[in-house]
């Protein structure tokens, strides 16, 4: 919330990871003004230093993992620091799928954004889609993932991809 008023909702899967995503993504654009789509996209990393959630009795205490594409000098200081870096690939699929709409109440607008990450995706539905009846000037933005068990099966449509542009409210 902003001023009272919602201004972001955000989610991913990723079981440990989903937490230390979706704060790097609420840093990203509260901190850094990054748009939701800009946020999703940057670099991210992941602490393994306690049990994993679903690994009995494992875990790597001193681990950062990041992807590929965070600055060297960065990945430099952060082993200087004392943290064991192990790399991910360039935009992993393990440091999560986020997907975000931010609100600006003050324009009225909605801004998508969907992790390629995990083949999200961001949307704009109109009323008529949905069997609204003829109210075809109403719609509704929507960000997902397909999900890795089900893949293309989430309701998205990547012919109506609007991610990280803004869509005005009624």
């Amino acid at each position: 919330f902003k001023d009272n008023k919602p201004f972001l909702i955000l989610g991913t899967p990723g079981l440990d990871v989903q937490i230390q995503a979706m704060t790097q993504l609420f840093m990203n654009i509260t901190e850094f003004g990054m748009n939701p789509q800009e946020a999703i996209e940057a670099p991210r990393f992941a602490s393994y230093s306690f049990p994993l959630t679903n690994i009995m009795n494992n875990y790597e205490p001193g681990v950062l993992r990041c992807e590929k594409n965070i600055k060297e000098n960065v990945i430099d200081n952060l082993s200087k620091l004392g943290h064991k870096i192990k790399l991910w690939d360039q935009k992993s699929y393990l440091a999560g799928g986020l997907c975000a709409i931010q609100i600006n109440n003050e324009l009225k607008t909605l801004t998508a954004g969907a992790d390629p990450r995990r083949g999200a995706g961001a949307y704009r539905r109109l009323a008529a889609d949905a069997g609204a009846g003829g109210r075809g000037a109403e719609s509704r933005l929507a960000a997902g993932t397909a999900g890795d068990r089900h893949p293309g099966r989430g309701g998205l449509r990547p012919d109506r991809g609007i991610a990280g542009r803004e869509h005005g409210l009624r």
